[in-house]
């Protein structure tokens, strides 16, 4: 029998070159419409992505991304018809299912990959027909899949921790929510990029834990990170406490921080320090707010984050959506959305790492009357049906 995991695979894919009207769009109408059938991830997790053509930066940027990933898929949104036969192409102004009907057969061919790599695993195995038969006449071996979706089903709990929800007016609660960022690394690489900003010069940070020496080369100007760490030993060491690495930070000269960013320019694949940034808030965070934080101050979004970069967690679309129109509490957005707590906190901790967070005493007040009235969903969806007419 197949495997019911398998047939109901969800693709990841990554978004570029669309303004937040759009990527707003395309969250609800997968949440919706699609079914669960796509997510939107960063450019490194997709196996998939769809290209806005008519944004001038995508041409170069979905060259790029094609020479990266080959073997995933790629979706054209454009009002001509670029003619690249490697690539689905779609005519705006596109028919929403005509955009699922193409992830759809995106997904289809993704699970015959998975076939074939499934039966060429086994081929390898090079079990004999008659071990087999005296197994079980009856019986296949069992096969190993060659996506871990249980890795897949806990991959957000390295970003947003495990923690329950927790009564939020209980004093002696509330104390687990918080964490503290200025015993992390996260504060070291905050001000070591800071110090880059206001210098206009490249930082490299030098991390010693044990035996082990890592660097980070922070490169804001271009908004580049120059590193060998992968994400595993990165995601472990913001749980290490700061007392137990040794930090310095080297601020280059103007002559070697132009070198360095020459560098970085040229070579593809590096990590940007808004990504940099923001995983190493989540991955810090783990679903927690910094220690201070009040629950019923009003806050908002400076302006959209550029998720088609970073990592997406469960509900952050619908987040920034709401603080994007209006400023207004934690408290109150976990009440509208109905979603668990460690997920608002998750993308909060990681928005105020990028100074994306504005904070907004002035409508505390109008905001605790509207606690008790909102419905978990009739407003948000409101919101977004409101404002948004179609993707383009």
């Amino acid at each position: 029998m197949p495997n019911k995991a398998v047939q109901k695979k969800t693709i990841q894919m990554a978004v570029f070159g669309m303004d937040s009207k759009s990527l707003k769009t395309l969250d609800f109408a997968m949440e919706k419409m699609g079914k669960g059938l796509a997510t939107f991830v960063g450019e490194s997790e997709s196996e998939a992505a769809i290209f806005n053509f008519d944004n001038p930066d995508v041409p170069s940027r979905l060259d790029e991304y094609h020479h990266s990933y080959p073997e995933n898929g790629i979706i054209i949104l454009s009002v001509k018809n670029p003619e690249r036969s490697d690539c689905v192409f779609l005519k705006k102004p596109f028919d929403m299912n005509a955009l699922l009907g193409s992830i759809r057969q995106m997904q289809k061919l993704k699970l015959q990959s998975i076939g074939r790599k499934n039966s060429q695993h086994m081929s390898k195995v090079g079990v004999s027909s008659v071990a087999l038969e005296k197994k079980s006449k009856n019986k296949l071996a069992p096969i190993t899949p060659v996506v871990d979706f249980q890795a897949e089903k806990n991959k957000d709990r390295k970003y947003c921790g495990m923690a329950g929800d927790i009564d939020l007016t209980d004093i002696e609660s509330r104390s687990e929510i918080y964490y503290q960022p200025e015993e992390s690394l996260q504060s070291k690489l905050q001000d070591a990029t800071l110090l880059a900003k206001q210098k206009s010069r490249v930082v490299i940070v030098a991390i010693k834990f044990e035996n082990d020496l890592e660097t980070i080369t922070l490169l804001p100007r271009i908004n580049k990170v120059i590193m060998a760490l992968d994400g595993k030993k990165l995601s472990y060491l913001c749980t290490v406490p700061l007392y137990c690495l040794e930090i310095k930070v080297f601020l280059q000269n103007v002559e070697k921080s132009r070198e360095l960013e020459d560098l970085a320019t040229k070579r593809q694949g590096n990590e940007s320090v808004d990504a940099l940034l923001w995983n190493i808030a989540l991955w810090t965070s783990r679903g927690r707010i910094p220690a201070g934080t009040n629950l019923n101050t009003s806050i908002s979004l400076k302006h959209w984050p550029n998720f088609t970069r970073l990592h997406v967690t469960p509900g952050v679309f619908s987040i920034a959506a709401l603080l994007h129109d209006k400023p207004m509490s934690l408290t109150l957005l976990i009440k509208i959305l109905s979603i668990p707590q460690r997920y608002v906190f998750a993308f909060y901790s990681a928005a105020q790492a990028l100074d994306l967070i504005e904070m907004d005493d002035s409508n505390m007040l109008a905001e605790k009357r509207l606690i008790n009235q909102a419905h978990p969903h009739r407003r948000l969806f409101g919101l977004i049906m409101q404002k948004i007419k179609r993707v383009g």
